[in-house]
This record gives structure tokens, C-alpha cells and sequence, in this order.
């Protein structure tokens, strides 16, 4: 089963948690599939500074008000503490993973994946319109 995990950093004055890697159904590991720009709403309780954390992709929301930045939250229901992370293999999502030149400049919602370009999106939403990491169905592009 795919999944994510979340890693706690200690960001100025400041806990946050930041994405760590996507584990995609085959068990491949990827970096930046999330875009690290944004921040992540999670529950301070649970924050701890070199702590990872896994939850599932339908725990995870991203949400685009107007002309604020756009943000994640976690629904806190699923979370597990992960102590022993294994980082062999982790494939960094720095380039669209279509075309595989370009940057990633698109998130996608609402699945919050931050893995193509706009050229990718705009060719791919004509076709299936699906997320090419996790196949659900796009709602919205956010350009980067």
C-alpha cells in the first residue's frame, strides 16, 4: 500500500514537518513528490524535532484559498510514528516524471503531488486527467 512519510524539523523558532518521501504501491521511494514550500498543518502534540511519521495519501489534503498559498493538513487519526526509516533507493522528483527535462512545476489537487511540468499537465489532462503517481482523478493544477 502506498503511503508517506513526514519527517519533524526545526525550521528558525519553529517545528514543522516537512515531506520526506512518497512510497509509491511497488515499494519505490520518492523525493519531492510534495512541494516542501508549503506548509504542513499536523498536530503539535505529536511534533518532535528528528521524528518521522507515516500516514496514508487519503489523509493528506491540500487546500488553495484564493490568493493565499496554498497548504497541507493531516488528518490526525492515522498517523504512526515511524523510528527506523530505511532511505536506500529514493528517487528524487526534481524533474517532471513525464517527459523527464523539464522541472516540476504543477501540484496537483487533491492528491498534492508536486510531479510534472505545465506542459506534462496541460498534454495529460486532454488524456486521463490522472495523476501520474497515484491515479486519482486531477480537480485542480497549482503553478508553482
Amino acid at each position: 500500500m502506498s503511503h508517506i512519510i513526514l519527517k519533524c524539523v526545526r525550521e528558525g523558532s519553529k517545528i514543522r514537518v516537512k515531506f520526506h518521501t512518497y512510497v509509491a504501491e511497488d515499494g519505490k521511494r520518492y523525493s519531492d513528490a510534495y512541494n516542501n514550500n508549503y506548509n504542513c498543518r499536523f498536530r503539535k502534540d505529536l511534533r518532535e524535532v528528528g521524528k518521522y511519521y507515516k500516514i496514508l495519501p487519503q489523509d493528506l489534503k491540500i487546500t488553495n484559498r484564493g490568493n493565499s498559498v496554498p497548504f497541507y493538513s493531516v488528518k490526525s487519526t492515522n498517523v504512526q510514528i515511524v523510528n527506523v526509516l530505511d532511505t536506500i533507493n529514493v528517487y528524487k522528483v526534481s524533474e517532471c516524471i513525464i517527459c523527464m527535462t523539464n522541472n516540476t512545476n504543477i501540484t496537483i489537487t487533491p492528491c498534492g503531488h508536486h510531479c510534472m511540468c505545465a506542459e506534462c499537465y496541460e498534454q495529460m489532462r486532454h488524456r486521463t486527467n490522472m495523476c501520474p503517481l497515484c491515479r486519482v482523478t486531477i480537480e485542480q493544477a497549482i503553478i508553482n
